[in-house]
C-alpha cells in the first residue's frame, strides 16, 4: 500500500507532483498551472466544484477499476470521467458537509445540496439545499428544502425514482440560479443500498445477461433465502436469486451513471464543463454488493476501499496502462480536505 501525506494528496489536484514524489498515474507531465492561483480553471475563472456519492457503491462495478463484474460496464460515463482524471481507493474517511459548505462559502462559493443526509444536524450552512427526509425513499420521495435565508424549511415531494429526483432538483438549481460566485454543489444519491430499489426502466437492463457467479455462493446458504425453506440451499434457488439481486443492485448503479450523463450534458451545453472540478466517491466500498447482509460499514479492509474519481481541468488526462499504482489504496486521504484544496483553500484540516 503506497501511503501518501495530505501536502501530497494537494498535489494531485494543483498537478505540481514532484518527480518520484507521487506514482505516475497521479504525477503527469501534462498537467498545467494555471496563472492568478491554484483554484483558478484553465480559462483564468475560479473553479466550480462538484461533489457527487453514492451508497454502497462497489469499485468492482466500475469499468476503469477492472473488478470481476466491470465487464458488464453498468457505468460508461463514470469511465469516461476516470480516463479524463485520477482512479483512487480512498480508506473511506466520510466528507463532513457542513465543512465543506462553510470552507466553500469561506472561498467566495455559492452552495447547494441534494439528496440523502446522513449528518447528525441539519443543511442550514448551505446555501440552498432539498435533501430526503428519509434515507431509504426510493420512490415519490418527500424532500426537506430551503437554505440559509430561509427561516422555516419546506416540504416539497418529487415523482418517480430518487435517483432521478436528486439529479432534477440540482439541474433546476443551476439552471435558474443567478448568482456571480462559482458554484459548490453536493448531490448524494440513495441508491445502490437496502433492497436495491431502481428506477422501472431498468427491468429489461441485462435481463438476457447472465451475470458472473462467485463459487462460494453455493458453499452456503444465499442471504436473501429463506432459512425454513427446505430448498434455501438448492443450487437452482441460489442461482436465481443470486441473479435477481446482482442485477437489482446493478441497474441502481446504472440509473446513477444515466443521470450523471444529464449532469455532465448540461455543464457541456451551459459551458461549464472546463471550469468545473467532479470528484465522485461512496460511503462505504460494498465488499460484495450482491451481499448485502455484508455490512459495509465493517471496518474491514473491502470495505475501506471506496471508489474515489477525481476530474480537476487544469490536469492533462492521467496516463492510461498498467501502471501497477492506479487503482491502489492511498489511505491518507481526508476529502473533505481535497476539496476545500480544489477551491483554492489556504488553510484545510
Amino acid at each position: 500500500m503506497h501511503r501518501l501525506n495530505r501536502r501530497d494528496i494537494l498535489k494531485i489536484t494543483t498537478g505540481a507532483a514532484a518527480a518520484g514524489t507521487l506514482p505516475a498515474c497521479v504525477a503527469s507531465p501534462q498537467t498545467p498551472q494555471s496563472e492568478g492561483g491554484a483554484h483558478h480553471g484553465p480559462h483564468g475563472g475560479p473553479l466550480n466544484v462538484i461533489v457527487l456519492t453514492s451508497a454502497h457503491h462497489a469499485a468492482s462495478t466500475i469499468g476503469a477499476f477492472g473488478g470481476p463484474l466491470s465487464a458488464i460496464n453498468p457505468t460508461p460515463m463514470l469511465d469516461i470521467l476516470a480516463q479524463q482524471g485520477t482512479l483512487l481507493k480512498s480508506s473511506g474517511q466520510s466528507l463532513d458537509p457542513q465543512a465543506l459548505a462553510k470552507g466553500m462559502q469561506d472561498e467566495g462559493y455559492h452552495t447547494a445540496t441534494f439528496g440523502s443526509w446522513y449528518a447528525p444536524y441539519g443543511p442550514e450552512a448551505f446555501d440552498a439545499y432539498q435533501v430526503l427526509e428519509r434515507n431509504d425513499d426510493h420512490f415519490d420521495p418527500l424532500f426537506w428544502a430551503g437554505g440559509v435565508r430561509d427561516e422555516t424549511p419546506r416540504h416539497a415531494r418529487m415523482s418517480g425514482h430518487a435517483t432521478d429526483a436528486i439529479a432534477s432538483s440540482a439541474l433546476d438549481w443551476l439552471t435558474k440560479r443567478d448568482d456571480p460566485r462559482p458554484f459548490f454543489a453536493m448531490l448524494s444519491f440513495n441508491a445502490p443500498q437496502a433492497l436495491f430499489d431502481y428506477a422501472p426502466r431498468y427491468q429489461a437492463y441485462l435481463a438476457d445477461v447472465m451475470i458472473p457467479e462467485q463459487p462460494d455462493i453455493y458453499a452456503n446458504p444465499f442471504p436473501m433465502a429463506d432459512p425454513s425453506a427446505a430448498h434455501h440451499l438448492d443450487r437452482e434457488y441460489t442461482h436465481e436469486a443470486y441473479q435477481a439481486s446482482i442485477k437489482a443492485y446493478l441497474r441502481c448503479v446504472r440509473g446513477i451513471d444515466d443521470t450523471i450523463a444529464r449532469l455532465f450534458g448540461h455543464l457541456r451545453t451551459a459551458r461549464l464543463w472546463d471550469r468545473t472540478a467532479i470528484f465522485y466517491t461512496s460511503d462505504f466500498n460494498a465488499p460484495r454488493p450482491d451481499f448485502e447482509t455484508i455490512v459495509p460499514r465493517w471496518i474491514m479492509d473491502e470495505a475501506m476501499g471506496a471508489p474515489l474519481i477525481i476530474r480537476d481541468p487544469r490536469m492533462g488526462q492521467q496516463a492510461q496502462g498498467a501502471d501497477p499504482m492506479r487503482h491502489k489504496r492511498l489511505s491518507d486521504i481526508d476529502p473533505t480536505s481535497l476539496i476545500l484544496s480544489m477551491a483554492g483553500a489556504q488553510s484545510v484540516r
